[in-house]
């Protein structure tokens, strides 16, 4: 995979300019080289799997985090708590709601165990409640009838409230965000808040713990299932296009940020803590506890069972081993004294591969190899149908997978003494006895899977047990939540405001009613104004309001208690030349932060004292926010707001396609702003991207305020962003990010960064989330 060549964090924020350059050009590299993945596509169809296990293998060769701590020296004494523990459960994978197990499964029976606990004396030990984030989306059921149904079992279901307000952003960037919106009024109410890598659910709600802003006395747990990353890697999969890149960051970011990391096998914590900084939160504790299951099954004794036929079981994609699968069948026929099965179906969920379906492969493969039974291709079948089906019609059940982390369907086979065939891949070997793991079926070898298939069919299939029963994992989970729950270690005081002394910087031309607006925005600001130093810059205006607005401008200020200093240059300069002045003369008023704002922005009461919260808890150099935005209509003079525009922060490799790193009214050192140059003084647009782009790749401390703190105005008059989108303009303003990281990356990825940068037309991000 070419996303190898960048190299992964050390320090939280930190990077070096060639790993920022090689990974963003990995990524276009992925997308514009290797072609876009077709709309659903699971993988490519390649009989040679070496890519897929040479990735499982090095997985296996890595070491834990060394924040790992073994589950019994972690939870060997975890006193009982004093009242129930409270938790939420945040997923858009639910069983019952949706049909799919791994990430649903896990959290169903999580949620049903933990509301089945009791005390000494019959108390209830937790108060469980479920934020189902896929709503409107129920595969059976309403909202109103799981509540009930949940309600029965002592479990609160609460789906993600619909909200009247339009959001700008990637989709999972959006439903991540609206999760942090309904928590964050609920801030005190869990003890613990637990949600899945995956799809970056928890991203927001542990930016805003690290930055100070919310959630300082509640537990941020992740369960590591599976990241899109991992997934896409093995399957050997590009990235689909610039909005993956931002789910790769929020979904190891959240992990990074969490104050647990509880995986369910060792192996797939060993591949996250070699790819990701598990040291960014230095107070957090990664561990390994296996899923549990609900009811909690009494383990089977292992016994021999014949078969009659044989199923794959698993979504039918090259993962899970499918073509593996397909290939051992076709050897079958060739072996001598062979023999096929007199049944064959499989059974799992269907994907697209290469834009044809994964049903459809199978029936050209049966056709191709004349096989002597047809096969049943059933792929609308829950768990608990497939499990049904597979007991009904005795058959041995084949999971070949090519790479996996603790995977449900071992686990629900071993506790219902079925037979299966297994592959030894990822953490299958952690899930059963040291015997039958010795079984196992070496991932991606066909031969060696159609001569188990054969003694399988002849001789039968002994059943496993598990290396742990299911009654100790239900244990574990609990504890490790009372763990969680309370424990000093994880509450994130909100550090007090530092008096520190900052400035707000506003740029102005020609809008004397929207420059007097901000500037009273400025002096609305709740932080102390003894710490703030107002300095505005009019770039040299010709309209002959703007000298009264000025002078009544000081004179408010004065009155407000603000030190200020006002200039007028001589003559009209760039928007990029007007900001670096006013980080000039931040840096030689002596303040620590300046907040750069345009006049036609207004800023809210609270942003100042937000942005000084997070900058005390941070130490970053730059710090950037979201924007509530107002549409401005000049017949009336009124503005509405129409969205809420969100950002991604510092994804690099995404927003070298499109600007998501944050707002241009960022909170910034002065002395680090112009050590990496300061803003482009050349008349094109994307002045605050290609900002944000030479901060990052010279290794500054970015971090994202995950709060709208100030409203910004669309389709203002002069505007850059609207005024400049000309094929000319859009040239010379990819043109300046272009030279930029040319001075990082060696001269001969030059012209190859040329042609995949200019293929990006207008830079888009979807609007509400689609």
């Amino acid at each position: 995979s070419l996303e190898m060549l960048s190299c992964r964090r050390r320090m939280p924020g930190h990077f070096s300019p060639l790993s920022f350059a090689l990974g963003a050009l990995a990524a276009v590299l992925a997308l514009h080289l290797a072609g876009p993945a077709a709309p659903g596509s699971s993988a490519s169809p390649f009989k040679d799997t070496q890519g897929q296990l040479s990735f499982v293998r090095r997985a296996r060769e890595e070491h834990l985090p060394a924040n790992h701590v073994p589950r019994d020296q972690l939870l060997a004494s975890v006193p009982p708590p004093s009242a129930p523990v409270r938790v939420c459960l945040v997923t858009n994978s639910i069983s019952g709601p949706t049909t799919s197990g791994g990430i649903g499964a896990a959290f169903g029976a999580l949620a049903h165990n933990l509301a089945a606990r009791r005390g000494p004396r019959g108390e209830r030990l937790f108060n469980v409640t479920i934020l189902y984030t896929a709503h409107p989306f129920y595969a059976h059921g309403s909202e109103e009838s799981w509540q009930h149904a949940y309600a029965a079992k002592d479990i609160e279901f609460h789906a993600l409230p619909e909200v009247s307000i339009e959001y700008y952003g990637p989709r999972l960037l959006v439903r991540a965000y609206r999760v942090f919106e309904h928590l964050l009024r609920a801030d005190g109410r869990y003890d613990a808040i637990v949600y899945a890598d995956f799809m970056g659910t928890g991203y927001f709600l542990a930016s805003a713990k690290r930055l100070g802003i919310a959630f300082a006395n509640t537990a941020l747990v992740v369960h590591c299932h599976s990241t899109s990353r991992w997934t896409d890697e093995l399957n050997l999969r590009p990235p689909r296009n610039h909005n993956t890149l931002a789910y790769y960051h929020m979904e190891e970011r959240s992990v990074e940020w969490a104050d647990m990391q509880v995986s369910p096998s060792a192996y797939y914590l060993r591949w996250l803590g070699s790819r990701l900084a598990f040291d960014t939160n230095p107070a957090a504790i990664s561990t390994v506890i296996e899923n549990t299951l609900n009811p909690v099954p009494e383990p089977p004794v292992p016994h021999n069972v014949e078969i009659e036929g044989l199923c794959f079981f698993g979504r039918l994609e090259a993962r899970k081993g499918l073509f593996v699968f397909l290939d051992a069948l076709d050897a079958l026929l060739t072996a001598k004294n062979s023999e096929f099965p007199q049944r064959l179906a499989f059974l799992g969920p269907d994907t697209r591969i290469e834009g044809v379906l994964a049903s459809q492969t199978i029936a050209a493969r049966a056709l191709e190899g004349a096989w002597p039974v047809t096969p049943s291709v059933i792929t609308d079948m829950s768990t608990d149908q497939a499990l049904q089906y597979i007991r009904a019609f005795q058959c041995g059940a084949v999971v070949p997978s090519l790479g996996d982390n603790s995977p449900y369907v071992i686990v629900e086979l071993a506790v219902k003494g079925l037979p299966f065939i297994a592959s030894s891949t990822g953490g299958v070997p952690e899930l059963l006895e040291p015997a039958y793991a010795t079984q196992l079926v070496p991932p991606g070898d066909s031969v060696a899977l159609s001569e188990q298939m054969i003694h399988a069919m002849r001789h039968g299939i002994t059943t496993a047990r598990l290396a742990n029963s299911p009654a100790r994992s239900v244990d574990l989970h609990a504890r490790a939540l009372q763990y969680a729950a309370g424990n000093a270690r994880f509450v994130r005081a909100t550090p007090p405001a530092q008096a520190m002394r900052v400035a707000v910087g506003i740029s102005s031309f020609n809008r004397a009613a929207l420059l007097e607006r901000a500037v009273d925005s400025v002096i609305a600001q709740s932080y102390s104004h003894a710490l703030i130093h107002v300095i505005i810059v009019d770039d040299a205006s010709t309209s002959t309001d703007v000298p009264a607005v000025l002078r009544r401008a000081g004179e408010k200020l004065v009155q407000s208690g603000l030190s200020h200093e006002i200039i007028t240059l001589p003559s009209h300069q760039f928007i990029g030349k007007v900001r670096n002045l006013l980080l000039e003369r931040a840096r030689a008023a002596g303040v620590e932060y300046i907040c750069l704002l345009d006049d036609d922005d207004v800023a809210l009461p609270g942003m100042m004292a937000t942005y000084v919260r997070a900058a005390t808890a941070t130490r970053a150099d730059l710090l950037t926010d979201m924007s509530d935005n107002y549409l401005f209509q000049p017949e009336h003079g009124e503005r509405t707001l129409f969205r809420r525009s969100l950002s991604v922060g510092n994804a690099f490799a995404h927003n070298f396609f499109v600007n998501n790193y944050g707002k241009a009214n960022f909170f910034v050192r002065p002395d680090a702003a112009l050590a990496v140059g300061g803003h482009d003084e050349d008349v094109s647009p994307y002045v605050d991207w290609s900002f944000f782009s030479r901060a990052s790749m010279a290794g500054l401390r970015l971090e994202l305020v995950p709060l709208p703190l100030y409203e910004y105005t669309v389709n203002t008059t002069r505007s850059i962003f609207y005024s400049m989108r000309s094929r000319e303009a859009r040239y010379k303003g990819h043109a300046k990010m272009l030279a930029d990281m040319k001075e990082v990356l060696p001269s001969n990825f030059h012209d190859i960064l040329s042609v995949c940068r200019f293929k990006l037309g207008f830079p888009h991000v979807e609007g509400n989330g689609n």
